[in-house]
């Protein structure tokens, strides 16, 4: 995910919005020491260059994730969709790690719910595959 973000750098600081709420959040997260947080705050000129700055200081998947968190807190999600996408080019494996271990989790695959449902031994109530496992799968 580091080297996602860093490929998309350029790109990144000019769609990341540092100065409504995110500084803030990555430092509660302690993304960001306070040192930091004063330097990249007291930065003058464009937004951008904040942006750069915070992205430089990102060293870690630890610091990337709680970054990822702090900008859906922020509501810039579609930046985080951006990152995850790998710029529009593909999903990240973090995420893909995180639907298997949510597969994994439940003890239910999606092939599992399939051949259950074409079999006719139902989901749910009377059914084969119980209904939590089910709601496990779509949250």
């Amino acid at each position: 995910m580091l080297a996602s973000i860093m490929k998309l750098k350029s790109r990144l600081s000019d769609m990341i919005e540092p100065d409504f709420g995110l500084l803030d959040r990555l430092l509660n997260l302690e993304v960001l020491t306070f040192r930091e947080y004063q330097d990249i705050r007291s930065e003058t000129g464009a937004a951008y260059k904040r942006s750069e700055a915070i992205l430089d200081l990102l060293t870690s998947v630890n610091q990337c994730v709680k970054f990822l968190n702090a900008l859906k807190d922020t509501s810039q999600k579609h930046v985080v969709n951006f990152i995850i996408q790998d710029g529009g080019q593909k999903r990240c494996d973090f995420y893909r790690a995180m639907l298997i271990a949510n597969e994994k989790r439940c003890n239910l695959s999606v092939r599992g719910v399939a051949n259950a449902l074409r079999s006719g031994q139902g989901v749910g109530v009377g059914g084969s595959i119980p209904t939590e496992d089910i709601f496990y799968l779509s949250h």
